[in-house]
C-alpha cells in the first residue's frame, strides 16, 4: 500500500498489536475503513449479523453486500484498500468472554455488551487502550482509556451504567421502527475516536471524553 500521503505523520509500523472491531455496524466499519487507509494491516473483526438493505444508509457496505455477514463484507472492503490485510484479519462472532490484547475498539450496539468486554478485561494488561463509541441521532460521544489508566478505566465503567432496554428506549425511531441514524454523526464521530487513536500512537496523549453534535455545530473534549 503506498503511504506517501500520510507516513511522514503517522507511521503504521508503530502499531505492533492487533485492532479489535467490536461490532462491524455503522461506526465498526467507518472505524475499520479509516484505520485501514492509514496502513493498519492487523484486525480482528468481530460481528454476527448480516448486511441489510436499511444498513446501507449508514454504514460502508454497498447494496452487493445485502446477505452477507458484515465481517466477510467488510474483509473484503478492507482488502481491497490494502490487500495485505486479507491475510492478516481474523474474524469472529459474538464477542464471549474473550480475553483480548491490543487496542480494542467497542462499535457494538449492545450496551451490556461493552460493559461485559470491561468487566472481562478489566485487569487485563494485554490490552494498550479501549476506544468506545456511541451515537445518538444528532449525537456522537467517544471514550477512550490507556488501560494501565485505573481512573479512567473505572469511569468508563461507571458511563455504562445503563441498560440496553433504557438506552432503546431514549432512542428516536421511525414510524417503521428503526432506530434513527444519520451517516454525518456516524462518520464524524468514527472520525474523532480514529484521530484521538493517531494522536495516542504519535504522542502517548488521549482525549478522554468527545461529545459531537454536528448539527449544531458543537464538540467537547476533555
Amino acid at each position: 500500500m503506498d503511504l506517501n500521503k500520510s507516513r511522514e505523520f503517522f507511521d503504521p509500523s508503530k502499531v505492533k498489536v492487533p485492532c479489535h472491531i467490536i461490532g462491524c455496524g455503522s461506526i465498526g466499519s467507518n472505524v475499520a475503513e479509516l484505520l485501514a487507509r492509514q496502513g493498519v494491516e492487523e484486525f480482528i473483526l468481530w460481528d454476527m449479523d448480516i448486511v441489510e438493505t436499511h444498513n446501507i444508509v449508514n454504514q460502508l457496505y454497498t447494496e452487493k453486500h445485502v446477505g452477507m455477514k458484515k465481517t466477510e463484507a467488510l474483509l473484503g472492503i478492507l482488502s481491497e484498500i490494502n490487500p495485505a490485510i486479507k491475510h492478516k484479519a481474523t474474524i469472529k462472532d459474538k464477542y464471549t468472554d474473550e480475553i483480548l490484547e491490543g487496542y480494542v475498539f467497542m462499535c457494538v450496539d449492545n450496551v451490556e455488551v461493552r460493559k461485559q468486554i470491561v468487566e472481562v478485561n478489566y485487569n487485563n494488561l494485554n490490552i494498550e487502550a479501549v476506544f468506545d463509541f456511541r451515537t445518538t441521532l444528532l449525537e456522537g460521544q467517544h471514550y477512550a482509556v490507556k488501560w494501565t489508566n485505573t481512573k479512567y478505566k473505572r469511569s468508563l465503567l461507571n458511563s455504562l451504567n445503563f441498560t440496553h432496554e433504557e438506552a432503546k428506549a431514549n432512542a428516536p425511531v421511525s414510524a417503521c421502527g428503526f432506530e434513527l441514524s444519520v451517516a454525518p454523526v456516524v462518520k464524524g464521530t468514527a472520525i474523532l475516536g480514529i484521530i484521538n487513536f493517531m494522536n495516542y500512537i504519535n504522542n502517548d496523549e488521549l482525549a478522554h471524553v468527545v461529545v459531537f453534535e454536528p448539527f449544531s455545530y458543537a464538540m467537547l473534549k476533555m
